[in-house]
């Protein structure tokens, strides 16, 4: 027969179930997640290692159990996550997400990102850690394109020229760009997340089209802004851009400088109005020819009436029962053969001034001519004396011209309305320099030199006025810089004579001078034969 006991177990199959359950669970869980799950001891040595490891750094479960995580690490790395996990060894407490690169078997690195739990025995003794590696090599991938693009991006709206200012729909600034920073003074960081007019207050009058912008959906823009500085007006074109990005409404803001635009359109439209001044002086001149040739021509038939020379004349002076010498007599008494000389003397100046204009104005394809720089100097001084304005204190014509020319000069080929041109801005400048601020007691003085340096001739023109300061003269060739008072001048003229040399004749121009010293300007042109030979020709009379 049989002796025997029984036993209730219902606890210890409900556990086992539970834990069979549990298990199943915990390999559903390993298989279906496609992380990678690890046990290792307190030193860093695998204990159990997920077989998907091979999916991540190639090798299988088994080359990797017994070995150290930093054996599968560079040495830089290694040494790291040894430091790091005695550290938590010591404060014994789960690590979350800690970024780490693992190197793989075919040699490439393995960005992870890496979780751990301590495992304690009965004891409370820390004994190993339990964790598991996720793969966020392309997320990493993903980071360090997006900074590129980003760091680019960046760099592109840092390089532009223009100001780039960023604002969310309450005008605050989330974008500045480096000239921006230039442009106030202010860096990104510090206006970042701050009103508009706080840190750009230039901008105070665009804030009505930047709300238009972003309510309309609608590029709003403002052309020619001027903005006063310190020694002259800037201008700017202001352009708003709408911008909606991931649901936030903003604004970009773009200031470009068009100063120097604005300065050449002005000064286009200037040369509009001198060429038509040009034009109708020369009509004038045209129109004044003819009754002076007229007089002319009448003085000097008068004159060839008066001579005893002439048969006609005594045949003539005969018959009213008059001599010639008693005609003659009665003409030098009165001073009328003087008075005649003077007329015809006046006339041919008129001429030769009528003649000059007509040069001076004359338009039409550039023409290199060989030309004496002496004689263009003082064909220009002789337009110069009739400029003159006694209100404005300046008179050309009392002012003392000093001529030294050498003699050895050669003939330059050059545009002879052009040379001119220049010239008389410079004597007229002097002369209204000198005219306002001379010296008391002391007489203006210019000095005109001509010379040969090297294989240049050049030309000075010398002053004894007050002269210039450094900061004056170091600005004397901008466009529109101008010292005089408004509607005085336009500051055009020593830019555009500064054109005519260097850029039209390839010769150089320059300006020494300092306050109460007078001041000079040299000019150069180049000896050599410059132009093509369809755009020389020569003067009548000369081969």
């Amino acid at each position: 027969g049989w002796r025997g006991l029984s036993r209730n177990i219902s606890d210890r199959k409900q556990a086992e179930e539970a834990l069979r359950e549990s298990e199943e669970k915990y390999r559903s869980f390993v298989e279906v997640t496609s992380d990678w799950i690890w046990e290792m001891n307190d030193q860093g040595i695998f204990t159990y290692v997920d077989p998907k490891i091979k999916n991540f750094i190639g090798h299988e479960a088994e080359e990797v159990i017994g070995k150290a995580m930093s054996d599968f690490m560079t040495d830089e790395e290694g040494k790291r996550a040894k430091d790091f996990l005695y550290k938590y060894n010591e404060i014994g407490k789960p690590f979350p997400m800690i970024e780490n690169t693992h190197v793989h078997k075919n040699g490439t690195e393995v960005t992870c990102e890496t979780s751990g739990v301590p495992t304690f025995d009965k004891d409370g003794k820390l004994t190993g850690w339990k964790g598991l590696n996720k793969d966020i090599s392309e997320r990493k991938t993903a980071e360090q394109e997006m900074r590129r693009l980003r760091n680019l991006l960046h760099n592109i709206i840092d390089s532009m020229p223009s100001v780039l200012v960023g604002v969310d729909k309450d005008a605050k600034v989330t974008q500045w760009n480096l000239e921006a920073e230039k442009t106030t003074g202010l860096t990104a960081k510090e206006a970042e997340g701050h009103l508009l007019t706080d840190v750009f207050p230039q901008l105070s009058d665009e804030m009505e089209k930047i709300r238009q912008a972003i309510q309309k959906q609608a590029t709003q823009k403002t052309a020619k802004v001027a903005r006063k500085g310190e020694d002259e007006t800037y201008y700017s074109d202001i352009t708003v851009y709408p911008l909606v990005s991931n649901g936030i409404e903003g604004a970009v803001i773009r200031i470009d400088n068009v100063t120097e635009r604005v300065r050449i359109e002005e000064m286009m439209i200037q040369s509009e109005k001198m060429l038509s001044l040009g034009g109708l002086a020369a009509g004038m001149a045209h129109e004044l020819n003819n009754p002076l040739a007229a007089i002319l021509q009448n003085m000097q038939v008068v004159k060839n009436r008066v001579s005893e020379d002439l048969p006609a004349n005594k045949s003539a002076a005969e018959a009213c029962n008059i001599s010639m010498d008693a005609i003659s007599t009665y003409m030098e008494l009165r001073g009328i053969y003087a008075m005649i000389d003077s007329v015809l003397e006046s006339g041919s100046r008129a001429a030769r001034i009528i003649d000059n204009m007509l040069s001076f104005s004359r338009k039409g394809i550039s023409q290199f001519v060989m030309h004496d720089l002496g004689e263009l100097l003082d064909k220009t001084i002789e337009l110069a004396e009739k400029d003159y304005d006694l209100k404005k204190k300046y008179d050309f014509r009392h002012i003392e011209i000093v001529r030294e020319y050498a003699d050895s000069t050669p003939k330059v080929l050059c545009e002879g309305s052009k040379i001119q041109q220049v010239f008389l801005n410079l004597l007229k400048n002097s002369s209204q320099a000198m005219g306002e601020n001379m010296v008391e007691g002391t007489s203006p003085r210019i000095i005109l030199r001509v010379m040969t340096r090297r294989n240049m001739a050049c030309v000075e023109i010398e002053d004894n006025g007050p002269g210039i300061g450094v900061e004056v003269r170091k600005r004397v060739f901008e466009p529109f810089f101008t010292t005089k008072d408004p509607g005085v001048g336009t500051g055009l003229g020593l830019s555009v004579s500064y054109f005519i040399i260097t850029d039209d004749h390839k010769g150089t121009m320059k300006v020494e001078s300092d306050a109460g010293k007078g001041t000079k300007f040299t000019i150069c042109l180049p000896l050599e034969k410059r132009p093509t030979a369809h755009n020389i020709r020569t003067p009548e009379g000369q081969s």
